[in-house]
């Protein structure tokens, strides 16, 4: 009996530990608000006077912004079908102090604050401290300027203005988001996940910690991770960045040669086109296509495993052209920084999501007691087009 009770204690002890070590994340919440958004991460918005319009989601953003008509050099950057927007206070829009901040990765603006009433997706609000765009800086060559746009960024540091107004409003009962795609669109749950679509739990991704500079100034959504082509691997601690504004794998140039030479060796290059940095290459069957393999270093310090693998075969890491024909789902670019050096970042896009579910969360009781999570967890399967 003495036995009996002495491996309880010691079962008890272990599992207690286990509880106390685990990365948690909370309970899936019941006010829940699903946006729909296209395959350019848009979703339908009305707004007063221009009546419906697409606005642009970033994940890498705190700030919900609005273009003036006052905004001259705005034109310059945008685009012919783009609208400004008027702040009237008959329409509960109310300005007021002055704003500075970067809208995106690549603009910065100056403006004011606002605050004011938004339908978006047929979830209506009030937003408070949108900025009001007057004036934008451009800090990457080569990008267009959407003229509206909703911040999503959350961190220990920075929490979304957009998540902050429904928090405040008691629309969602915590900072969090889920994300994936589903057959011609993304959905954006806010304020927790949908349980019943995953296939097993999240699992917590290991974080870049150094801070950078430009292109990728948000740090904290850089997590690491070790890349394989045909089982192959060709970078190890790349730090990957998850961007649902992409179809497929964004990765530097400079690992052309290796994955080239890996086709080679085991003789499968492609039969209908080369493989080149500027056309990956078009294979003719697909038994003969590559495939793709991200591991994503974990950060959960009693987990069965340090790795999280997901494989992309060969039907998922390829396009299918009319012809039958098909084609990885890649592109090379060379990313360098303000000291000429070349970054190991790697943009994951929609190829991703159509097979996991991404989940970011954070909890700050006060200034010594905070809790952020970023994880990835592999959902049932989902019909896809």
């Amino acid at each position: 009996m003495k036995k009996i009770i002495i491996f309880c204690l010691i079962l008890a002890i272990i599992f207690c530990k286990c509880n106390l070590l685990k990365t948690e994340y909370p309970n899936p919440s019941k006010n829940l608000i699903t946006f729909k958004l296209n395959d350019n991460f848009k979703t339908n918005a009305t707004l007063s006077q221009l009546g419906q319009v697409q606005m642009q989601m970033n994940l890498f953003s705190q700030e919900t912004y609005f273009t003036s008509p006052d905004c001259v050099n705005c034109q310059i950057y945008g685009t012919k079908e783009d609208r400004p927007f008027i702040c009237n206070k008959e329409e509960y829009c109310v300005e007021h102090l002055q704003a500075i901040g970067d809208v995106d990765q690549y603009f910065k603006a100056n403006g004011s604050v606002i605050d004011m009433n938004l339908i978006l997706d047929s979830i209506e609000f009030y937003l408070s401290r949108g900025i009001y765009v007057k004036w934008i800086s451009q800090q990457q060559q080569g990008k267009t300027y959407q003229y509206q746009g909703i911040g999503l960024a959350l961190t220990n540091c920075v929490q979304s203005t957009f998540l902050r107004s429904l928090y405040n409003q008691a629309k969602i009962e915590n900072f969090s988001y889920s994300l994936y795609y589903e057959v011609d669109s993304y959905n954006l749950i806010v304020g927790g996940y949908n349980q019943s679509l995953l296939a097993q739990e999240f699992y917590n991704l290991k974080s870049v910690s150094e801070r950078r500079s430009d292109p990728y100034r948000i740090a904290d959504d850089l997590v690491f991770a070790d890349l394989y082509f045909n089982e192959q691997n060709i970078l190890k601690d790349a730090q990957v960045l998850l961007d649902p504004t992409i179809d497929g794998i964004i990765l530097p140039r400079k690992l052309f040669d290796q994955m080239n030479n890996i086709l080679l060796t085991q003789r499968k290059v492609p039969d209908i086109s080369a493989f080149l940095p500027e056309q990956p290459g078009i294979w003719s069957s697909l038994n003969a296509v590559p495939s793709f393999q991200i591991q994503f270093k974990l950060d959960d310090p009693d987990a069965y495993s340090k790795y999280l693998k997901v494989n992309f075969d060969a039907l998922t890491f390829n396009t299918k052209n009319q012809r039958g024909q098909f084609t990885p789902r890649i592109s090379f670019v060379n990313i360098i920084d303000e000291n000429n050096q070349f970054y190991n970042v790697v943009r994951v896009g929609k190829i991703l999501f159509q097979q996991m579910m991404y989940f970011k969360f954070i909890q700050i009781e006060d200034q010594t007691q905070k809790t952020e999570f970023r994880g990835l967890a592999p959902m049932i399967k989902i019909q896809q087009k």
